[in-house]
């Protein structure tokens, strides 16, 4: 007999082989039966529990300039795969759009060529890719929107200046590819002041940066003190005084078990979560 099915279409007390059960008892008797059920739901908080701690905390630690609020947008929370898994991430895109204009003394820039079957790469934007990375100074033209994207990294006074060296040295090189593709114009009288083509910041180059103080940023640890905090204080939610495991005994009639974990507007892949990987190999080796 299924215990869960005692009390159901029953209005007085009930018996079971002659035996009167009372309320306590079959209320009892009914936990036990949700018991299983009950700790599945309870181990499938706990990732979610993570995850929404890790992302408060990283929005808390990562500086409030407006240098990095591309970073700051371009961390996500999402649900991992087949809903039955309930495994989720807090994940940095690794590029992310951006609606201001690039800022010529502390921006480098990688250009991106667009390809496909119906257009083929564009001779002279791949020229300019294989010199990458260029400065706002350097770079000769603006490949138009169908032909490249280009990357921005945040970089220092001295990484411009070196790259803007390298450039005019190896200039001889890059003006006679170009020439031999068709550009003959290729010095400019004034650096570019905008470009006509899209625009993505490299969001998560931006977030080593500020996690290990690359080329004379400020150093801001936040993605490993997040999460060895949320693991810590995720720990302390599963105590015998916790919200959570009392609703392992609350009352049989208790639903609250039954929305766990709440849904998660994000949703990523398996493999798109993979493109994660580098960026968090780059925090482990460095920890």
């Amino acid at each position: 007999m299924k215990l869960g099915t005692l009390g159901k279409g029953l209005s007085k007390t009930p018996k079971v082989s002659g035996l009167e059960i009372d309320r306590l008892t079959l209320n009892n008797l009914k936990i036990i039966d949700q018991w299983a059920a009950r700790g599945a739901a309870l181990q499938k908080m706990a990732p979610y529990l993570a995850m929404e701690m890790l992302y408060e905390n990283l929005l808390a630690l990562i500086p409030g300039d407006p240098a990095w609020f591309s970073y700051r947008r371009a961390i996500r929370r999402a649900r991992v795969g087949a809903k039955s898994l309930k495994a989720y991430a807090v994940y940095v895109r690794p590029t992310f759009g951006r609606d201001r204009p690039i800022e010529g003394q502390k921006e480098v820039l990688y250009i991106r060529p667009r390809k496909s079957r119906a257009r083929p790469m564009a001779p002279e934007v791949e020229i300019l890719a294989k010199y990458n990375p260029w400065t706002m100074s350097m770079l000769p033209f603006s490949p138009k929107r169908n032909q490249a994207t280009i990357v921005t990294r945040r970089a220092s006074e001295r990484e411009i200046k070196s790259i803007e060296r390298q450039r005019k040295k190896d200039r001889p090189k890059w003006k006679k590819d170009l020439q031999e593709v068709g550009i003959r114009n290729v010095f400019r009288t004034e650096p570019l002041k905008k470009v006509d083509t899209k625009v993505v910041e490299d969001v998560a180059f931006s977030g080593l940066r500020l996690e290990f103080g690359y080329g004379g940023t400020k150093r801001v640890p936040h993605w490993r003190p997040s999460v060895r905090l949320a693991i810590r204080n995720v720990r302390r939610l599963f105590t015998k005084r916790s919200p959570y495991t009392k609703v392992m005994n609350a009352k049989a009639s208790s639903n609250a078990w039954k929305r766990w974990p709440p849904k998660v507007a994000g949703h990523i892949s398996e493999a798109a979560l993979k493109n994660f990987a580098k960026f968090q190999k780059k925090l482990r080796t460095r920890a």
